[in-house]
Order: C-alpha cells, then structure tokens, then sequence
C-alpha cells in the first residue's frame, strides 16, 4: 500500500484556513486545509508553484510562526496547486 498515513488526523472546522509565507517573504498566502495531522498539513491554494524541500512558515498568529518544510507540490489547475508539508522539529 503507497499512501500510508503516518500521523494521527483530526479536524477542526472552525480554523479551515491558513496563512503562510515563504522563506521570509513578507507577502502571505491563505490556503484551504484538506489535511491534517499533528506532524503536518495538506492544503489548496492560488499561486506560485513551490518546490519540495523548500521552506514554509506556517503564520499560527501575528507573533507565531512555525517553520515547515515542503514535502509535496502538485498543480490540480492553473495556479491551484496542493501542498503537502511537515512541521519541523527543532
């Protein structure tokens, strides 16, 4: 089987949609949560395609940021893409 999850899931339907700028941008992107667990997040959004391995942080308010990683990027249509991408550790 290939698509194993790893992490436990849940759902908050209260908080369906995250911001997040990348390595230090100051322009935020809002993206849909379709995924999520508590080691990462899967998402829809409009934009630029992002790179796996690249950098991400995850704007949880105006004063916390958590840095993650890109694991996957897919364009579902012109400029919607999905990323996956996992919290890191420090």
């Amino acid at each position: 089987m290939s698509n194993i999850k790893r992490g436990m899931r849940y759902h908050n339907a209260e908080d369906d949609v995250i911001k997040f700028s990348y390595d230090g941008s100051d322009s935020i992107i809002s993206a849909i949560i379709v995924n999520e667990s508590f080691t990462g997040i899967g998402c829809v959004y409009v934009g630029e395609p992002l790179k796996p391995g690249q950098n991400i942080f995850w704007n949880e308010s105006e004063k916390i940021k958590t840095k993650c990683e890109i694991i996957r990027c897919e364009e579902l249509k012109e400029e919607v893409f999905f990323i996956a991408f996992e919290i890191i550790k420090n």
